[in-house]
């Protein structure tokens, strides 16, 4: 036990440090430790995940949060779900992405997993021009989210951010609101013998 434990002190110092490749070798002499749990296994994933994800090395984060996707610890696979449609999004995956988000939905890990899944899938609704439904998802984030703490406050936070982005982007150039039911703007212009 103590050299599990050890091995985990391991894991989260070359986590901390921010090496990925020591993550890596760290995480898989965890994972094939026979005396490690499914917890701890999972533990070493999601550091090794989150790893890959902060580098910026996308591809493999897709991969290493996987298996997280069934973890029997909440947060952990809410993140894995969270941090594979996001990834999904950024590759303009979309129709792949909203398919995870729909999976999420019905079997949700943690409410604060689930809140940001919901703020990607505003995003993915902007993306296709369906800002309607983008604004109603994040507005029932704004209006229902139970804040507990500072990380509840920023989901609340983020979809109000995501809310006046959406706004923002429906300005045009003389600052009136365009909504979607508008048509095309004619210009037209004075005529010349009436001026």
């Amino acid at each position: 036990a103590s050299r599990l434990q050890a091995r985990m002190g391991i894991l989260h110092c070359w986590y901390a440090l921010k090496d990925t490749n020591n993550v890596a070798i760290s995480a898989h002499e965890l994972t094939i430790d026979p005396k490690a749990n499914q917890e701890q296994k999972d533990e070493a994933a999601l550091l090794l995940s989150r790893s890959y994800y902060y580098a910026g090395n996308l591809p493999k984060a897709y991969e290493a949060y996987a298996p997280l996707m069934n973890s029997s610890n909440g947060e952990y696979m809410g993140e894995a779900a969270y941090r594979r449609g996001s990834i999904l999004f950024a590759q303009n995956k979309l129709d792949q992405a909203e398919a995870l988000i729909e999976d999420v939905v019905n079997n949700p890990g943690s409410d604060y997993w689930l809140a940001k899944t919901f703020i990607l899938w505003a995003d993915i609704f902007h993306q296709r021009g369906n800002d309607a439904q983008a604004r109603q998802t994040l507005q029932s984030i704004i209006d229902n989210y139970e804040v507990q703490n500072d990380a509840d406050e920023e989901v609340v936070s983020d979809a109000r951010q995501h809310l006046q982005s959406i706004d923002a982007n429906q300005k045009t150039e003389n600052g009136e609101r365009k909504t979607e039911n508008d048509g095309p703007t004619i210009q037209l212009e004075p005529d010349e013998e009436q001026q």
